[in-house]
């Protein structure tokens, strides 16, 4: 079926073509629903499996970004008024590594945007009390956890260091925040099923209000790790849907769940964005780019008075508004109210082949906004996801943290 659907995809809606670019501006005024990602690509020990840009952290290194991130920002946004956006979020790397100079990145961006939410992801030993106080001080109220696994036997297969989850609970209570999600790996070679549901139990009992399970993709430029067959990963999603279930828990995405009447939040899914840093993509009405993989390269670039692109795509208006889709279904609720208010497209005129054979298949149910994604259908995508991230996100990164970019890159 996944073979099918790639036919399908680049038959009808051509290849992606990324054009390789030299910008030094970028129009986001007229966007909605605008977000904004800022990537701070350092980390003390560098995880073997992790395929996101990231270098070993130094004193020096990191001060030399933040110089060059602010001069981003203003490269980006001066000139134009002042806007609101949805939310903020630090992804990395590690981003508490630059906890310290958050006050003045956010400093900078409050002269541009108008924002409440702001979302920053932290790693297990990043969870003290003096970190959280901190960012609550600096207005933060949406963490990410990377716990990936509590299983001692699991955290050694992935190199990476035991947990002490002791506290979390009573810190989380005393600086209470928005969300708390928690993100975990599932599909590692000898998991269980009771190892998963025990990482999700301990995670909600850790205090977590969401609860996110990534399937562990392999990434061909990234050294191998025994993974599980397809049918092992079916089966460990499947108990976990059938586990989430019996404990009342609300599946808010494809592979995330979350306590009934807690707040949703998605780091990966916006309708508009601008991404910041080395690595980091914005997505807008027309376009989709990617900044230079290198830091180097970055500050070089950011220095002569250009941002720091690598390459962008332009879309057709078919492609803009089915990447959008792929998104919505991820978050299992396809609104075409929205899409038609963003793209001024009526989804149901323009895929209405494709949305019928996905109800005849049980992977839809009609709404009075849309579409809802079925039980049947979050499974497919969720193949077909990770289809996409071996066929276009493995390929996309892997050439531009090469040495040898060329003029375009093709994907389909």
């Amino acid at each position: 079926m996944i073979s099918i659907f790639k036919h399908y995809m680049g038959k009808h809606y051509g290849s992606f073509n990324f054009k390789k670019v030299k910008e030094k501006t970028f129009s986001y005024q007229e966007e909605k629903n605008l977000g904004l990602y800022l990537h701070i690509p350092f980390c003390e020990s560098i995880c073997y499996f992790c395929p996101f840009c990231k270098e070993k952290y130094t004193k020096d290194r990191m001060i030399k970004y933040i110089n060059a991130l602010l001069k981003e920002i203003d490269l980006t946004c001066m000139g134009q008024e002042k806007k609101n956006i949805v939310s903020i979020y630090f992804g990395g790397g590690t981003p508490s590594l630059a906890i310290n100079y958050l006050d003045v990145i956010l400093e900078k961006l409050r002269k541009y945007f108008s924002f409440t939410e702001i979302g920053i992801e932290l790693c297990p030993k990043d969870i003290t009390e003096d970190n959280l106080k901190k960012l609550k001080d600096l207005g933060v109220n949406m963490i990410s956890v990377g716990i990936q696994t509590f299983s001692n036997k699991l955290l050694s297969s992935l190199d990476r260091e035991r947990l002490n989850t002791d506290s979390f609970h009573e810190l989380f209570d005393k600086y209470s925040f928005d969300v708390i999600s928690f993100d975990l790996i599932f599909g590692v070679s000898n998991q269980a099923v009771h190892e998963l549901i025990s990482d999700f139990n301990k995670s909600f009992q850790s205090g977590a209000t969401q609860v996110s399970t990534y399937p562990f993709i392999e990434f061909s430029y990234l050294k191998k790790i025994s993974t599980q067959s397809k049918k092992e990963k079916k089966k460990l999603l499947r108990a976990l849907v059938n586990y989430a279930e019996s404990q009342k828990l609300h599946r808010n995405s494809v592979w995330s769940f979350a306590k009934i009447g807690s707040k949703k939040f998605s780091s990966i899914t916006r309708d508009n964005y601008i991404g910041f840093g080395p690595s980091a993509s914005s997505l807008n009405s027309n376009s989709f780019k990617v900044n230079t993989f290198s830091l180097d390269c970055y500050i070089e670039k950011i220095e002569r008075g250009f941002l720091p692109t690598e390459v962008r795509l332009d879309f057709s208006k078919k492609q803009r508004v089915l990447y959008h889709l792929f998104w919505a279904v991820y978050n299992l609720e396809i609104n075409a109210n929205l899409i038609e208010d963003l793209f001024g497209l009526k989804v149901n005129d323009v895929f209405s082949k494709e949305l019928k054979l996905a109800r005849v298949l049980g992977m839809l149910r009609k709404t009075e906004v849309g579409y809802k994604i079925t039980t049947r259908g979050a499974y497919y995508y969720h193949l077909i996801e990770q289809a996409y991230t071996n066929s276009m996100i493995d390929k996309l990164w892997g050439i531009l943290q090469s040495d040898n970019i060329p003029e375009i890159i093709s994907l389909n």
